[in-house]
C-alpha cells in the first residue's frame, strides 16, 4: 500500500456536493506492518482506498453502456488491459490464422488478463465477487426473510431497529438509510459506500463474529432506501446505554480493556484499508457474551462528528491523526462523565488533569495527552498508542 497524497481541502459546504466520491479519490494507506500506522486521509472523500477497488469492478460488471462517470475521478488503474508484447503479438497472430475456432477461448483468457491487471490478483478479483454481491431489489425477498422484532430508532440519515432471521431466527440489527446521497451513489457507483466499507472492514456473512467490525449479512435497494441487515451480537448493549448503567462513567481499569481493544480495532481496519471516521461512543456495541465484555465497531456511514482541530483550522484531516483524536476524546468521556470538546481544548477551557470522576494514573493522563494533542504531526499514531505503557 502506498503512502497518503495530500489533498484539496473540503469545505462543509463541499462535503454533501462530493459525497459521491467519497471511495473512488482515496488514496492508499501505510503498511499495516509499518512501525507507524498513522495512514493519512486529507479529506472527506477518503473514507477507504481499497474499497475504490470492489467500486470499480462493480461498475464495470453491472454498469449499463448509458452509465457515464464523472470526469475527474481517480480510476484505480490508469488501464485495465495491459500492453502486449510485440512476441506475444505475432503469437496471437499466427493463432487466429490457424484457427478460427479458438476464438472463445483466447477471449476468455484476454478477460482473465485483464481482470490480474486490475487492481490486484486474479484471486483478489474472486474475492470481491464472492463478498460484493448485486443489489437485491425486491421487497417480498427481504419481507419473507427478516422479521421486525424491536421499536424503531432513528439513525443517522435513516432509521433502524432490532429483528431477526426468519429461517434460524438469527437476531439482526435491520438499518434503513435514506437520502438523495443513497440515489446518487446507486446511480454512480451501482452500490452504497457504506456496504462497500462494511464488506472490506469485515468480510461476508461467513465471517459473523470474526472481526471487529459488525459484519453485513445482506442488503437491499428497495424504493429509493438501502436496507442493511447487520450482525446483532447477542446479548449486546450499545456503549452509550452501557456508560448510563454504569453511572455515565468508567473506572480506569475497565477503561484500559475497552480501549485496548479499539485501537486494535482501528488498526485492524487500517490494514484493510478502512478508514472509519466516526469512532465514537453512539457507534460502538458491547458484546455481553465473552467472559470479557468485547467492543465491536457499527455504523460506516462516513460521518465525523468529531472532528479533530486540524479540521476547524485548516478545513482538512487526516485518517491516523483523526483516528487518535477521537479515540482520546472518547476516552475523557468515559474518565470525566461528559463529553470532549474540540472547542473546549482550543480555548484551553477543558484541561486534562488527574482529577476527573476517578482519579487517573499517570500512564493514563499521558496516554490522554498523546491521543488530545492539538498538532496532528505531535499526536501518537495507532502503533504508538498500541505499545504505550497503560496499555500493557
Amino acid at each position: 500500500m502506498a503512502s497518503m497524497h495530500s489533498h484539496e481541502p473540503l469545505s462543509h459546504e463541499k462535503y454533501h456536493k462530493n459525497k459521491t466520491s467519497i471511495i473512488e479519490s482515496g488514496s492508499g494507506l501505510n503498511s499495516c506492518n509499518s512501525t507507524d500506522t498513522s495512514p493519512t486521509t486529507s479529506d472527506t472523500s477518503t473514507c477507504s482506498s481499497k474499497a475504490s477497488a470492489d467500486v470499480q469492478e462493480l461498475r464495470k460488471r453491472k454498469a449499463s453502456p448509458h452509465d457515464e462517470m464523472p470526469s475527474k475521478r481517480q480510476r484505480c488503474t490508469s488501464s485495465s488491459t495491459s500492453e502486449t508484447s510485440p512476441s506475444s503479438s505475432k503469437a496471437q497472430k499466427r493463432t487466429r490464422e490457424s484457427s478460427a475456432g479458438e476464438e472463445e477461448p483466447r477471449k476468455r483468457q484476454k478477460s482473465s488478463e485483464r481482470s490480474q491487471n486490475s487492481c490486484g490478483s486474479s484471486s483478489s478479483q474472486e474475492e470481491k465477487e464472492t463478498t460484493l454481491p448485486g443489489v437485491n431489489t425486491s421487497k417480498a425477498d427481504f419481507d419473507a426473510k427478516y422479521m421486525r422484532l424491536g421499536n424503531v430508532r432513528n439513525d443517522d440519515f435513516g432509521f433502524a431497529y432490532d429483528g431477526c432471521r426468519t429461517r434460524d431466527f438469527l437476531p439482526v440489527t435491520i438499518k434503513h438509510v435514506q437520502g438523495a446521497h443513497v440515489i446518487r451513489q446507486m446511480d454512480l457507483f451501482k452500490i452504497p459506500i457504506e456496504v462497500a466499507l462494511m464488506k472490506r472492514a469485515s468480510g461476508g456473512p461467513e465471517s459473523v463474529g470474526k472481526s471487529a467490525s459488525l459484519t453485513l449479512l445482506d442488503w437491499y435497494y428497495v424504493e429509493h432506501d438501502v436496507i442493511l441487515v447487520i450482525e446483532r451480537p447477542a446479548p449486546c448493549l450499545g456503549l452509550k446505554e452501557y456508560l448510563d448503567f454504569k453511572g455515565g462513567t468508567l473506572q480506569e481499569q475497565e477503561a484500559k480493556v475497552f480501549m485496548t481493544q479499539l485501537v486494535e480495532a482501528s488498526i485492524e481496519m487500517f490494514c484493510k484499508g478502512v478508514f472509519h471516521r466516526d469512532i465514537r461512543s453512539e457507534n460502538i456495541l458491547i458484546e455481553m457474551d465473552p467472559p470479557i465484555p468485547r467492543c465491536r465497531i457499527a455504523n460506516f456511514a462516513c460521518t465525523l462528528a468529531c472532528a479533530p482541530p486540524e479540521w476547524y483550522v485548516y478545513g482538512e484531516y487526516h485518517a491516523g491523526p483523526t483516528t487518535a483524536w477521537q479515540l482520546g476524546a472518547m476516552l475523557y468521556r468515559w474518565l470525566h462523565g461528559f463529553k470532549n470538546s474540540t472547542f473546549g481544548i482550543l480555548s484551553g477551557k477543558m484541561q486534562l488533569s488527574k482529577d476527573s470522576a476517578t482519579p487517573l494514573s499517570e500512564d493514563c493522563l499521558d496516554f490522554l495527552q498523546l491521543c488530545l494533542r492539538k498538532n496532528p504531526s505531535e499526536r501518537g499514531n495507532l502503533r504508538q498508542l498500541q505499545r504505550h505503557p497503560w496499555l500493557k
